[in-house]
């Protein structure tokens, strides 16, 4: 791995092992489902195609985070979890960690609360509590530069 400007590239061929790693991940969350490449940086918000950008998920999954924060930046995401989704008496947090801050908003995939409520049960109906649902985000959703923490 080298790192160039805040980020890390892979060599090809650690690039091809960490695609493989992350798509069978993905077969172990979702068995048998079609996978889609997910930019957990938006295009439209200065994300890239690199690896460290891209992440396998099912199509359903990536459908349903798609209907709830469009291409917001992580920022956004934080605040919108905090209007819909978070427990009494806890409250997410959103840090910069690395690389490059997103500096461009976006706009969220819809405002129908029917439609978010549902898309987030697709999201989530494995995962009970909300720290699961929150590391899930960080892991595999939001763009990498970027934590959710949660204060209780």
């Amino acid at each position: 791995m080298v790192q160039k400007n805040n980020r890390f590239f892979y060599s090809p061929k650690k690039y091809e092992n960490s695609i493989k790693k992350q798509k069978k991940l993905s077969t172990f969350l979702n068995k048998e489902k079609i996978l889609t490449v997910h930019h957990r940086r938006p295009i439209p918000l200065d994300g890239s195609r690199q690896s460290w950008n891209l992440s396998y998920i099912p199509e359903d999954i990536h459908k349903a985070w798609t209907i709830i924060m469009g291409n917001m930046n992580a920022e956004q995401i934080c605040n919108h979890i905090n209007i819909y989704f978070k427990p009494k008496k806890v409250t997410v947090i959103c840090h910069f960690i690395n690389g490059i801050p997103c500096k461009k908003t976006g706009i969220c995939g819809t405002k129908n609360i029917d439609k978010i409520y549902y898309a987030w049960n697709i999201l989530f109906k494995k995962y009970p509590h909300f720290i699961d649902k929150i590391n899930i985000i960080n892991n595999r959703l939001l763009d990498p530069s970027y934590h959710l923490y949660i204060k209780e």
